[in-house]
């Protein structure tokens, strides 16, 4: 028999801040594993353990170390199945330890591992092969799956998300009388992503123009919805967002060389006009783009600011190439590498500026699994903007201070209004009804699904009342 045990990293540094989960040391936590499952199938068993790890390869390679050196562990634990690094990797070791197999995370290759032993005293054999996804027939089941959320997508893609406010407090740009300037669009988006990070107490939100496809947002006139088609169509990389704490110096030194560099930028150095870094609404810039106040309150650059910004502006040159590439494994079909070549435009450069701060004061960049792509926080922005709207709490911003028992109240009075039919939850009949008195207008089915969606997390259709409460999250 084989004994599974999966875990996670240890590394603290990898966890939220508010979400520190209680860690214990991954090798004594198989450890444990391992002893209780004798307990239960006996010391003699021919048995072996497979561990399903979540963190780098480095950390693997510890483990099969300490593993082999542990007297009850040593030859019962042929394969590590690894995750974390995002790669196709196998690592072979020497005799007596486990050979660490990672899948890699784009979908495109398969992990297939035979094992094989006898005896209790016999070191379990194994064979690993990484095949492309395209050699075996696609699952009926899971082809039809698919389609039903590509079909969903392309549903949203008409769908409005938010209207855009005047223009930002940017620069003194004109904006043409029919539509919004680009930047400005840009400004506010950015300005969504800030607010769904608000119980992370961000004060502003940056992005390079590497981010944005040239021309996006253009042709959006003003007083006409942003589509969720906009979103797609204008960011056109994930842009995975992460939360790090900056002098304000730093930060005012990085916008404003970011933007020199971009204004003299042409020819063979267009990556300098690609680090131009934008800033959110909220922050308020001089002709010469200095920083002059954040939320309408005035910049000091001795403070410390806490910032949302795309995690590649953080990493070196070559890391971030070669997270951009990641994928590119020789077992890649030579149609899946296709598309990806022609679906992207190339990595996010760097900014030089807050890489070397993160270097030199040995910050910790968060992974990707502790990162957000812009698109889904401007997203959940949006669906829980509304909801606010419905239960009468106004845009996101207002009373978010309200009384926890009076916001409780209010969540109770609402929600005994939207349940015409007294079934105990909200059903999408009653949402309908609901935002027809409320809204004035019925918004089209994509927006209602992704309204409960947005909170109902166990798919089930329906809201009860405690998950309407996370309308104030």
């Amino acid at each position: 028999r084989a004994v599974l045990c999966g875990v996670t990293t240890d590394d603290a540094s990898q966890y939220p801040h508010g979400s520190m989960p209680q860690l214990r040391p991954i090798f004594s936590s198989i450890q444990s594993v391992w002893d209780d499952a004798r307990a239960v199938i006996g010391e003699e068993s021919n048995d072996i353990l497979i561990p399903l790890t979540h963190q780098p390869i480095a950390a693997d390679a510890i483990l099969v170390d300490r593993i082999a050196a542990d007297e009850n562990l040593t030859g019962r634990v042929p394969i590590i199945l690894g995750g974390h690094d995002r790669v196709v990797r196998v690592d072979e070791t020497s005799a007596g330890g486990a050979t660490i197999v990672k899948a890699g995370s784009n979908g495109c290759d398969v992990a297939i591992i035979d094992i094989w032993w006898s005896t209790k005293d016999e070191l379990a054999h194994r064979r690993v092969s990484i095949l492309p996804v395209f050699d075996f027939e696609p699952d009926p089941s899971m082809t039809a799956f698919c389609a039903a959320k590509i079909d969903f997508l392309y549903s949203m893609m008409a769908t409005p998300v938010s209207v855009l406010d005047g223009l930002s407090n940017q620069d003194d740009r004109i904006t043409s009388t029919k539509h919004h300037h680009p930047h400005d669009v840009l400004s506010q988006v950015l300005l969504m992503a800030k607010r769904a990070t608000k119980k992370h107490s961000v004060d502003l939100a940056l992005i390079s123009a590497a981010a944005i496809r040239p021309g996006a947002f253009s042709l959006l006139k003003i007083g006409e919805p942003l589509l969720v088609h906009d979103l797609f169509d204008g960011l056109v990389h994930d842009s995975p967002m992460c939360i790090i704490n900056f002098p304000g110096s730093v930060i005012a030194d990085a916008v404003r060389s970011s933007r020199f560099d971009a204004s003299i930028a042409f020819g063979e150095h267009q990556s300098n006009a690609d680090k131009y870094l934008h800033c959110d609404a909220s922050v308020e810039l001089s002709s010469s783009h200095d920083i002059l106040a954040i939320d309408g309150e005035p910049f000091i650059a001795r403070q410390n600011y806490i910032v949302l910004l795309d995690r590649a502006l953080l990493l070196d040159a070559d890391h971030s190439g070669r997270l951009h590439a990641a994928g590119a494994h020789p077992s890649l079909h030579p149609r899946r590498a296709a598309r990806l070549r022609g679906s992207i435009s190339g990595p996010t450069p760097p900014i030089e500026l807050l890489h070397t701060y993160v270097e030199e004061n040995q910050l910790s960049v968060p992974s990707l699994e502790l990162t957000t792509p812009i698109k889904s926080l401007i997203v959940e922005f949006c669906m829980r903007d509304t909801w606010r709207r419905v239960v009468g709490f106004g845009k996101w911003d207002d009373h978010h201070d309200l009384p926890h028992d009076v916001f409780l109240a209010v969540i109770h009075q609402t929600f005994e209004h939207m349940d015409e039919n007294k079934d105990g939850a909200i059903t999408i009949a009653d949402l309908l009804s609901t935002f027809d008195l409320v809204a004035k207008s019925i918004p089209s089915a994509p927006l209602v699904a992704k309204l409960i969606a947005s909170l109902d997390r166990s798919a089930t259709g329906r809201v009860d009342r405690e998950k309407l409460v996370l309308v104030a999250f």
